[in-house]
């Protein structure tokens, strides 16, 4: 209720960790015009949580975020110099490296950055922009926030090479 403004009910806390469905609900609400600096601090932690556990930190489902995140954002003025992005690669490493096993049935955490690299660095594998690439002024990832042209882009890769 501290951090977030709200008591989550009990269906949408699973262990340690909150639905995030329970948060995006709680987004979908807009700040009145006399929000408070408490109230603006609360949604911008759900925010916050929403991006943690849908993007930064998935679980295999992504629809869970670990409440331990939720004590990292007590102190919004601190929370930028927390390193991260060096968490997120540290997390897809261990990821891919535990898929490898013969056991693993899947792949979680943010593979997204998989994808973008790839789109990156393998041209084969890119889709068609529909728009050309322009200079984006903010996150390197929000380049490929275009339409695409899929009927050129590989499916079956093998094949491809």
């Amino acid at each position: 209720m501290e951090l977030l403004g709200f008591m989550p009910i009990r269906s949408d806390i699973d262990g340690g960790r909150l639905k995030v469905g329970c948060l995006s609900a709680a987004l979908d609400r807009p700040l009145p015009d006399n929000a408070t600096d408490d109230m603006c601090r609360h949604m911008a932690r759900i925010y916050l949580l929403v991006l943690i556990g849908g993007i930064l930190f998935p679980d295999n489902l992504g629809d869970k975020v670990p409440l331990l995140y939720l004590h990292l954002l007590r102190d919004l003025k601190t929370v930028g110099r927390y390193s991260w992005g060096s968490a997120v690669l540290g997390t897809l490493y261990r990821n891919l490296c535990d898929t490898t096993s013969p056991r693993a049935r899947n792949i979680c955490r943010p593979v997204l950055l998989v994808q973008l690299w790839t789109w990156e660095r393998m041209l084969t594998l890119r889709p068609n922009r529909l728009e050309p690439a322009h200079q984006h002024h903010g996150a390197y990832g929000s380049r490929w926030d275009v339409g695409f042209d899929l009927r050129n882009t590989p499916r079956h890769v093998l094949s491809v090479f």
